[in-house]
């Protein structure tokens, strides 16, 4: 019986770190600036556990944290759901090129993978409110993206062997 509540818990657990990136982004947490960050490295997440683990989180899990971030930011509905579940989609259907890549092959394609979302949002910020932020601000926000990503996999990393005793 321990056994059964012990793998139930360890698998919630990368819903409940994107879902803690989520709560960070609606409580306006300032961390040395940056504070806006915090929902785009939920891509970092999403992006790792489509690629190794994508049952631990699936793309109802991540469109749910989507409607949530929406719900939670007062965003125009739709928006986080969609650019989480592309992220997970790009991930899951280049699992099989990225699981035997080396790291640095799987940092560069999610640096592409976030890239091109992060340009998609930049182009719906311009049509929904017909201005962009300013450009050192954007630079700062995608050195983020590329730089954490690595951080960021080493703790899912970690997550994912816990997930690997239960499963």
């Amino acid at each position: 019986m321990e056994w059964h509540f012990k793998r139930r818990v360890v698998m919630i657990m990368p819903f409940a770190i994107a879902a803690l990136f989520v709560l960070m982004k609606s409580l306006s947490f300032d961390f040395f600036g940056f504070s806006q960050s915090y929902l785009t490295n939920l891509w970092a997440v999403i992006f790792y556990f489509s690629v190794f683990n994508p049952n631990a989180l699936s793309v109802l899990k991540v469109f749910i944290l989507g409607v949530c971030a929406d719900i939670l930011l007062q965003m125009p509905f739709g928006i986080s759901p969609s650019m989480y579940c592309f992220m997970f989609f790009i991930g899951h259907f280049n699992r099989r090129t990225l699981v035997h890549a080396t790291f640095s092959f799987q940092w560069v394609g999610y640096t592409v993978a976030s890239g091109f979302l992060f340009l998609l949002g930049l182009i719906l910020l311009k049509v929904m409110y017909g201005a962009v932020p300013h450009a050192g601000y954007l630079t700062a926000e995608y050195a983020s993206l590329v730089i954490l990503y690595p951080i960021i996999a080493a703790g899912c990393g970690s997550i994912n062997r816990l997930i690997g005793r239960y499963v």
